[in-house]
């Protein structure tokens, strides 16, 4: 089994080790380890959380209503006893499906990034970070003033195409032509509603772009040509090509034109693909991915990012992935479906990433990365690759990490 690398939620952590989860300042939580809520799990209202827990999806109502009745009533008696009720009645039940509201959505907003996998050199990995570390802040910002999911995503995918040091808007690789071709993608879980633009030139940010072809359109994608004839009727301005080009993309495209190159090797060698994932307070779920595809393609090649169920996807029974890594291989085994497809499945998201990107390893021989969320807002970030620059924001608390379980805690609002 391919030995997978990544962030995962330590207060939803599922897996077999009995470590202990380390957060900010030294401290650990002795009681949540990693498959077992340890201390919590005696509790009434944390044991019916956790029997239901792939059903957290659903209204509190239908949860409780399809507790076994048993359960039901000693939950409930529980609860009474909390509150000094004597009686089992409507009144108790009011107070205890709230808690169990509360409880549910005490996760919420919850935002996270990526900007890209690969094998990424120090220095550029750390200033990759404070650009993951912005984003995520931005989208979080937005989320605790209420925003929508969608509102979340799309400015933080952005935040990162402003960013040379991302492989989006600008910073874009090359195409063999030495030429900028972007893509982008949106969806809304909602009513899988979605909009995306494939090889776009002269956008600065294309994710707006993509969000405007949801919303403005009857169609999902919109490509080249086309997608910049959209834009001009829609008001978004065109740039300069060379504002979008960087002396790092430059350089690395002269050094692809070489006979012996190989582009997709090299590729995970700078920061890839990015985007953002995020449930608002409402438990609406939403994802958007960009990039500026790989390195020296051909002009007109056409990557994961703008296809729905590969590049991403939103639905707010499930949850919502954006990945990041080598496209052909990710199209190939639909990666952001298929990890929803193992969530549906009854897995957690990080057992179903883990599984996705094993299998796009061992069948295609694909490398890359995911960030997940779920309904309840638990969140994962997990890489094949070597690396992979991710950051989180939740509950006031700044997660973010680019090497093999790395998780530093800060946070939110610092140096803001």
């Amino acid at each position: 089994m391919l030995p997978l690398s990544g962030r995962r939620n330590s207060q939803w952590d599922r897996s077999p080790s009995s470590a202990r989860t380390p957060l900010r300042h030294g401290r650990a939580h002795s009681h949540l380890r990693m498959g077992a809520r340890c201390s919590r799990a005696q509790h009434p209202i944390f044991a019916l959380q956790s029997q239901r827990a792939s059903d957290a999806h659903l209204p509190a109502a239908d949860a409780w209503r399809s507790t076994e009745p048993d359960s039901r009533m000693r939950l409930r008696t529980a609860c009474c006893k909390c509150f000094r009720f004597q009686s089992t009645s409507a009144i108790c039940d009011f107070i205890f499906l709230s808690l169990i509201w509360c409880f549910w959505t005490a996760m919420l907003p919850v935002v996270v990034v990526h900007g890209g996998a690969g094998h990424i050199p120090k220095e550029r990995a750390e200033l990759a970070t404070i650009g993951v570390k912005e984003a995520a802040r931005t989208g979080y910002v937005i989320l605790e003033k209420g925003g929508s999911a969608m509102d979340a995503v799309v400015e933080a995918v952005a935040v990162m195409e402003n960013n040379p040091r991302f492989n989006a808007g600008r910073g874009s690789v090359l195409n063999v032509k030495g030429e900028v071709e972007m893509d982008a993608m949106v969806m809304d879980g909602r009513n899988l509603a979605s909009g995306a633009v494939s090889a776009v030139r002269r956008i600065a940010n294309p994710v707006y772009l993509a969000r405007l072809v949801m919303e403005k359109t009857k169609h999902l994608c919109l490509t080249a040509e086309g997608a910049s004839k959209f834009a001009r009727s829609m008001g978004v301005p065109e740039v300069l090509e060379e504002s979008l080009i960087t002396d790092y993309a430059k350089m690395r495209w002269k050094k692809n034109l070489e006979p012996d190159a190989n582009p997709v090797e090299c590729q995970m060698g700078k920061m890839g693909t990015v985007g953002a994932v995020a449930v608002d307070k409402d438990g609406n779920i939403a994802c958007a991915t960009s990039t500026g595809g790989m390195i020296n393609k051909m002009e007109g090649r056409v990557g994961d990012t703008p296809c729905v169920g590969c590049g991403g996807y939103a639905d707010n029974n499930i949850g919502a992935v954006s990945p990041t890594g080598h496209g052909e291989a990710i199209m190939k085994v639909t990666l952001s479906r298929l990890i929803l497809f193992h969530m549906e499945q009854g897995k957690t998201a990080e057992e179903a990433s883990d599984l996705a990107l094993t299998y796009m390893k061992e069948r295609v021989d694909g490398l890359g990365g995911v960030v997940v969320v779920d309904p309840k807002g638990t969140w994962t970030a997990r890489f094949s690759s070597l690396q992979m620059v991710w950051a989180a924001a939740q509950q006031g608390e700044l997660h973010y990490g680019v090497y093999r379980d790395e998780n530093v805690v800060e946070p939110v609002q610092e140096n803001i």
